[in-house]
């Protein structure tokens, strides 16, 4: 399938020229050599078309016959899966070998990788570490402490269907017209992602999410006041529980507790009913000739119309197609 009008495609022969394209996409250091020179007349050396959407970043890529890359540790992580061809891996002193199917980190957090392709149609996917550590837990202020994946493949069979599956649909829903994509959605994908990544993969960022002792005890009435304030401020915007509970002056553990105590529900269980809320007024306020339910859906963060369709029933026992049609 060949990749839609607004990916950025780039095609050379030149290792140097791959090298500064990849590593201005990528913004990690890739260092490109031939193991022999091109034939004449043949094939582009590296082929991809890639497109970046908020913090992700997608591509397919060619490289072909054989090109060798040394890549330099990065604050972006990069997750391969390869379609066709073989990848060989060098970190410090252990290689690996990956074929078709195959799922691997491509680019990590601490250590530089050298590859060997051969004839290798891949798929990536990349996105911030900062956003993995978030996923995991950690706060954003704490930046000090490293960490790093303990195997760069996933933990199992099951855990790389899962990452092939979700990078999938990931890549399919950047594929549509960048006006379509609000910032709610892609900010969805990329948690998504983030998530994903930490269940198919083992890293050392295990338990950063522990309860503290004043966590219970911070679960207030207050606390839950800003958040309620901040949410309902806030639902055009890309927020997450981090951001919230920042608002709110607690932990994100303390912000859940006071949700479930006194509401019974969640942060984010509650930030989605709100744009579901946003949505239906919408709704009532659009009319065929003007608007789509599509549209109010990517506008509210919901991935699809059926998507709305689901959680719009079970609130207003309506469709949402009805509402947009005749006004109630």
């Amino acid at each position: 399938m060949p990749p839609p009008e607004h990916w950025t495609a780039f095609s050379t022969c030149d290792p140097d020229a791959a090298a500064h394209f990849l590593q201005t996409a990528y913004a990690t250091g890739h260092r490109l050599s031939l193991p022999s020179p091109p034939a004449p007349g043949g094939g582009p050396v590296v082929a991809p078309a890639q497109h970046r959407a908020g913090p992700l970043q997608v591509a397919e890529a060619l490289v072909d016959p054989q090109v060798v890359s040394v890549i330099d540790p990065s604050d972006t992580i990069t997750v391969n899966v390869i379609r066709a061809g073989v990848l060989e891996t060098r970190i410090a002193d252990a290689t690996s070998r990956h074929g078709a199917g195959d799922v691997l980190i491509g680019v990590g957090p601490r250590l530089a990788r050298r590859h060997l392709s051969q004839h290798l149609a891949v798929h990536t996917l990349s996105l911030p570490a900062a956003l993995i550590a978030a996923a995991a837990g950690r706060p954003a202020e704490d930046t000090e402490r490293p960490w790093d994946f303990t195997s760069t493949t996933p933990l199992n069979a099951h855990a790389s269907m899962l990452w092939r599956t979700t990078s999938a649909y990931i890549a399919t829903m950047l594929r549509m017209p960048p006006q379509a994509l609000g910032p709610l959605l892609i900010g969805n994908l990329a948690r998504l992602a983030a998530s994903t990544l930490l269940t198919a993969f083992p890293t050392t960022l295990g338990g950063e999410a522990r309860a503290a002792p004043y966590d219970r005890t911070d679960a207030t009435p207050p606390v839950l006041r800003r958040a309620i304030a901040f949410i309902d401020a806030n639902p055009h915007r890309d927020i997450a529980l981090a951001d919230i509970a920042a608002a709110a002056h607690a932990s994100p553990r303390a912000l859940q507790y006071a949700f479930r105590r006194h509401l019974d529900t969640t942060p984010t269980a509650y930030l989605r009913r709100v744009r579901l809320e946003a949505a239906h007024r919408d709704l009532h306020a659009g009319t065929p000739a003007t608007t789509t339910v599509t549209e109010i859906a990517l506008r509210w963060g919901f991935a699809s119309p059926s998507r709305l369709a689901a959680e719009h029933r079970a609130a207003y026992r309506t469709l949402p197609s009805q509402v947009l049609r005749d006004g109630h």
